[in-house]
Formats: C-alpha cells, structure tokens, sequence
C-alpha cells in the first residue's frame, strides 16, 4: 500500500497543473527608461491570483496561472549591445515574449531578429512607423490605445494601488510597466497555460490591449513566423533548424516515469520470488 501511495502521488506531482513556469525578457533602455518601469510591472505581478503548487512546493511570482520568471536588461546600449541581449533572452533564457521599453531606433535594431524567431514581442514605445515589419508577433501599445483601461478597471484603481505599495504617485515608466504586466497576463492566461502557442498568445494580447486582431485574406488569423536565422555582425538569433521556443518547465514527467518503471520492476520481481520461494519442495529430515 506504501509503494502504490508513493506511485500515485508522484503520477499526480507530475501532472502538467503543476509544469506552470515560463520567462518573460524585459529590456529596458538606459537612455529612455527608469527602474519604475519594474515597479509597475512588479505591481500587475503581485496582482496577478496564486496558482496551485504540490504540498511542500512554495509559489513565486505569477501571471495568467503561470508561475513567472521576469529577466530585466537594463544595461545595454548601441545595436551590438541590444541584439547580444536580445538573443540571449531568446535562445539562452528560453523566453516566450520580450517586453520592450526601448527608443524607436533601439526597437527598429531587435523587431525583426525577435519575431523572426518565433518570439513575442510586446512594445511600449508607441512607435509607429513604414520600416517596422508587419508580423502578427509584434504587439505595439501607445496612449491612444483601449490598454489604457487596465488602469482604472479594478479596485483600488492602479494609481491607488501604486501609492498604496510604493508610497509615491507612479511615474510614467510606471504606467507603461503596468500596462506591460496586464497584458502579459491576459495573453498568457489565454493560452491556457502554453504560452508557447503564440497565435493564441498574440491574439490575447491584442485582446487585451483593445487592438483588432490581424486576420488574413480568408478571415483567419495570421499564423505566426517560422523561425529563421537572422544575422547581424557576429550576433544570431534562433537558426531554421532549432526548434521553437518553448516555456522551460520543471514538470519532472519523465523523471516519474523512470521510478514507476524501477518501482514496478522490484515488485514484480518480489512477487516473483516469493512465489518462487513458497513453491519450493521441503527438505527431508
């Protein structure tokens, strides 16, 4: 009874309920950003609802029921500096969607490599503009847009909350960060719990943003862009033959599955011996 109680419980811990971890880059601009921008966004993560975690397991930050990873590049400056960051939130930190608080000419350097990929990319720097490519795995979100809602569509509104947590009314890289939370977390919570489907991803955003989704000749939305490799310099984002980005999860699946195997084994073989045992003749005397 011990071992098919230890059986059960390792077959439920490795359920995909709980294989809920993904990473979302930030990159944020020097020159045209501050630290509130993460105050703000911390702020729609600590808003976000607690998701379930197996006993003994302490949650973390979350968004749309997903445990979340925020990696923050705050440092890098000139084109080198941005696609260097750039492929390493996409390739090395295996995220699913970049959130960019950048100058327009910093995101005309990483818009194609990102999406290109196969990588969301969420924008805040309301730049509008010809040479930017037009792919349904870029999301650009400016003051004239319905995002401005998240504001004011909860209680305490977002300034109460704001000040209630920091102490100070919020800057406006606070309210872009806000935004930038808020949306993460409904674009994530549409795909349930896969934010590696980025149509789905793409379409919640948009969703969310109050932005009509980008629908093809027949009516269907756009599917999103094959990963290709894109080159600048010595710097390169995700090759052709890479698989896509997937959210890196600690699901432990196929780790439970080698115990059940193991633990199986030793059962039946126990039982084997000991049926082999009872059947043996008694000696004589």
């Amino acid at each position: 009874m011990a071992i098919v109680g230890a059986l059960v419980w390792m077959i439920l811990s490795a359920s995909p309920a709980f294989a809920d971890e993904f990473k979302v880059g930030i990159i944020l601009d020097p020159a045209t950003s501050d630290s509130t921008f993460m105050e703000g966004f911390q702020l729609a993560v600590d808003q976000s609802p607690d998701v379930s975690h197996p006993p003994g397991v302490e949650g973390g930050d979350h968004l749309g029921s997903m445990d979340v990873v925020m990696v923050v590049v705050d440092d890098v400056t000139g084109p080198d500096g941005l696609l260097a960051a750039a492929n390493r939130l996409v390739e090395g930190e295996g995220v699913v969607i970049i959130v960019a608080d950048i100058s327009p000419d910093a995101l005309r350097v990483i818009v194609g490599p990102v999406t290109e990929s196969g990588t969301m990319l969420l924008d805040l720097s309301n730049v509008r503009g010809d040479d930017l490519p037009d792919t349904p795995l870029m999301l650009m979100v400016g003051n004239q847009d319905g995002a401005d809602a998240l504001l004011t569509d909860r209680t305490p509104t977002f300034q109460d909350a704001f000040v209630a947590a920091y102490g100070r009314t919020p800057s406006e890289a606070a309210v872009r960060g806000y935004i930038a939370g808020r949306l993460v977390d409904a674009g994530v919570e549409a795909t349930d719990r896969d934010p590696s489907d980025t149509q789905t991803l793409a379409e919640g955003l948009a969703a969310a943003a109050g932005l009509p989704v980008e629908q093809t000749a027949d009516g269907q939305p756009e599917s999103p862009a094959p990963s290709v490799s894109t080159t600048s310099d010595t710097t390169t984002l995700a090759s052709e033959t890479e698989p896509p980005n997937d959210p890196q999860v600690s699901s432990g699946l196929s780790g439970a599955l080698v115990v059940l195997i193991v633990l199986g084994t030793a059962v039946v073989g126990g039982l084997g011996i000991r049926a082999s045992l009872s059947r043996r003749p008694k000696k004589p005397r």
